[in-house]
């Protein structure tokens, strides 16, 4: 072979390797470009040949949407209130190409999905769904998931309850009212707006619970007549609204008994109590100021069996109230009921009664005097001690003893300090 029979056939290879890259370049640049192709996470399936090499092209792998109607959880902490519409949509349109299968996960296996509307059921639930392309049933789609909490149990009557009504005052202001409703549900209720008829002023007057306000699932939730720092309540500084609190200024309550009707912002009743003219539990002694309590188990509230008088000698600690003495009750937690035997003691002798009471509460002497009566702390380095003046003048209407009276507690300056009662 001579020099130009080399020169040539090194020329011929020197093309034959140009052409071979020039394949496998074009070939790149085609796999390339079909998997950029926008709009679609799919690619082609189709064939293409290229100097022996085939690639596919010409139909697409499907991709998987879903819509889901209401878009977002309309109910608390991601719940839905309404039951969602779930609706899924293949990229290929041809319904002889693709098929949806989707599952819950109660379900063993995926389904299939025929266009219409996937009802999500009250419940806790893991939802998914693909679709597939039927020529190739091994290309399959992306795997949608979504989460669902539903309730769509509306607020019912007997979902939240009047749980706790202090009708008389506390033993220092009259109009230191209040009432405690209580949320039967496993979920928190929105009590914007809602309403308690007759509970107001006026022959019809109510109170409004102001916008914003919830009550949480299982818990209780306080509304009083006076603020935070001018009632006898036991209560933290700047409560949020989730917290169980508000303050409703309008609030009036009889002591002679009402009729009282909880209604959300519908004008939907939820709880009714009481129809009778005398309240059929608490006490509105002369010292003795004691709650009306519904049973555990509530019932019937316009049922006398279902209520009675906070009377567990627990009723006037200090988890409740500003300072242990002669209010009891449980405002914004559970009921404690009735002790039998404190109860009977009570209706015999206040003053006996709240001795025994706030004996066992920390006080170490009592004193009855004409006109009044005394109380002496263990622990004088943490309460002074106290003394309830008796007026029997101008008392406060529809007392159950004899003789009505006005009382208060004050403070004395001093341990020695002695009362000056004038007749």
């Amino acid at each position: 072979m001579n020099k130009l029979q080399k020169q040539l056939m090194e020329s011929k290879n020197i093309l034959t390797l140009f052409k071979k890259t020039g394949q496998i370049l074009l070939f790149s640049f085609l796999i390339l470009n079909i998997s950029r192709i926008g709009g679609t996470n799919a690619f082609f399936a189709d064939k293409l040949d290229v100097e022996k090499s085939q690639i596919s092209s010409g139909v697409w792998i499907p991709k998987l949407e879903m819509t889901v109607d209401p878009a977002s959880p309309d109910g608390d902490e991601g719940w839905y209130k309404t039951e969602p519409c779930l609706t899924l949509k293949s990229s290929v349109t041809d319904k002889d190409e693709t098929q949806i299968y989707y599952r819950l996960e109660d379900r063993e296996d995926h389904q299939k999905y025929n266009d219409e509307c996937i009802q999500i059921p009250n419940g806790e639930w893991s939802f998914s769904a693909y679709a597939i392309f039927r020529k190739k049933e091994n290309w399959k789609s992306n795997l949608v998931e979504k989460d669902f909490k539903v309730d769509t149990s509306s607020d019912e009557e007997g979902d939240v309850v009047i749980n706790e009504i202090m009708w008389m005052g506390s033993l220092e202001d009259s109009d230191d009212e209040w009432i405690e409703l209580r949320n039967m549900t496993n979920h928190e209720i929105d009590l914007s707006n809602w309403d308690i008829q007759y509970a107001g002023s006026g022959k019809s007057g109510h109170v409004e619970i102001p916008h914003g306000y919830s009550i949480k699932a299982k818990d209780y939730f306080l509304i009083t007549a006076k603020r935070e720092e001018n009632t006898e309540i036991n209560l933290k500084d700047d409560l949020d609204k989730d917290e169980g609190y508000t303050h409703v200024s309008g609030m009036n309550l009889k002591n002679s008994g009402e009729p009282l009707i909880l209604k959300d912002k519908n004008k939907n009743v939820i709880d009714e109590i009481w129809k009778d003219s005398t309240w059929p539990a608490g006490w509105h002694g002369t010292i003795l100021h004691m709650s009306m309590e519904r049973d555990s188990n509530p019932g019937d509230g316009t049922k006398a069996s279902n209520w009675n008088t906070c009377t567990n000698k627990k009723c006037n600690d200090k988890d409740y109230w500003r300072k242990e003495g002669a209010n009891f009750g449980t405002p914004g937690k559970k009921n404690l009921g009735t002790d039998n035997d404190f109860w009977d003691k009570c209706k015999k002798s206040e003053e006996d009664a709240l001795t025994e009471a706030t004996e066992d509460g920390g006080v170490e002497e009592t004193s009855i005097g004409e006109g009044f009566l005394e109380t002496q702390s263990r622990d004088d380095t943490k309460e002074k001690p106290v003394k309830v003046e008796i007026n029997s003048e101008n008392g406060k209407e529809d007392s159950p003893n004899d003789k009505q009276y006005s009382a208060s507690i004050v403070e004395l300056e001093d341990n020695k300090s002695t009362p000056n009662i004038s007749n």
